[in-house]
C-alpha cells in the first residue's frame, strides 16, 4: 500500500503536458546528434534544450510539493519505483481499491520487454541489422533517433560476433 500514489496520479493527470515537453526536448536532442559519427568534430549547441529540460524537470518536481515525486526524478524512475515494479505483485494507494475486484480475481503484471527485446518483434524475422521488426517501447512509442542508431550499431556488432563464433566452430 502506497498512500502517496494518490498524489502521484493527481500530478500525472494534471501535468501531462510537462511529460510531453520532456519527450519533445529529448527528440530535439536526438535530431541534433542524428547524423553525427565519431569523426565529426562539430558539436551541436544544446544549451537551450538542456536549460528547457532543467526548467521542465524543476516544474515537475515542484508539482509534487516539497518532497518531490516518490516514483520519478525528472523523466527517470526513482530507486523506490524500480523496487516497487520489481518486487510488488500488486500495489495501490488504498486497500479499498481491491473492493472493486472479485475475490477470485487473478492479478498479473504486464510483460515488460528488455531493451534488446524491444528491437525484435515476434515473428518478424531478420532485418539488415540482424533482427528486424518493431522498435516501439512498451508504451507503443518510437525510440529517439539516437537510440535507434545505437540499437542498429549494437545489432551489427552482435551479428559480427555470432558470425565470428560460427566461423571459428566451422574451422575447428
Amino acid at each position: 500500500i502506497v498512500p502517496e500514489l494518490n498524489d502521484e496520479l493527481f500530478v500525472w493527470t494534471n501535468k501531462q503536458q510537462l511529460y510531453s515537453n520532456l519527450q519533445r526536448y529529448d527528440h530535439q536532442l536526438s535530431e541534433l546528434y542524428k547524423n553525427m559519427d565519431s569523426g565529426n568534430m562539430d558539436r551541436p549547441n544544446v544549451v537551450t534544450i538542456k536549460s528547457n529540460i532543467q526548467a521542465t524537470i524543476h516544474r515537475m518536481e515542484m508539482s509534487y510539493g516539497t518532497t518531490g515525486s516518490l516514483f520519478r526524478s525528472g523523466s527517470r524512475q526513482t530507486f523506490f519505483a524500480s523496487q516497487v515494479v520489481r518486487y510488488a505483485d500488486i500495489y495501490a494507494a488504498s486497500v479499498l481499491n481491491l473492493l472493486h475486484y472479485p475475490p477470485c480475481f487473478m492479478f498479473r503484471s504486464s510483460t515488460i520487454l528488455l531493451p534488446h527485446e524491444t528491437a525484435v518483434a515476434q515473428g518478424s524475422g531478420h532485418s539488415e541489422y540482424g533482427y528486424g521488426g518493431d522498435t516501439r517501447d512498451r508504451n507503443g512509442e518510437e525510440p529517439s533517433t539516437l537510440m535507434t542508431w545505437m540499437m542498429m550499431i549494437l545489432m551489427k556488432w552482435m551479428n559480427m560476433i555470432l558470425l565470428q563464433s560460427t566461423v571459428t566452430r566451422l574451422s575447428e
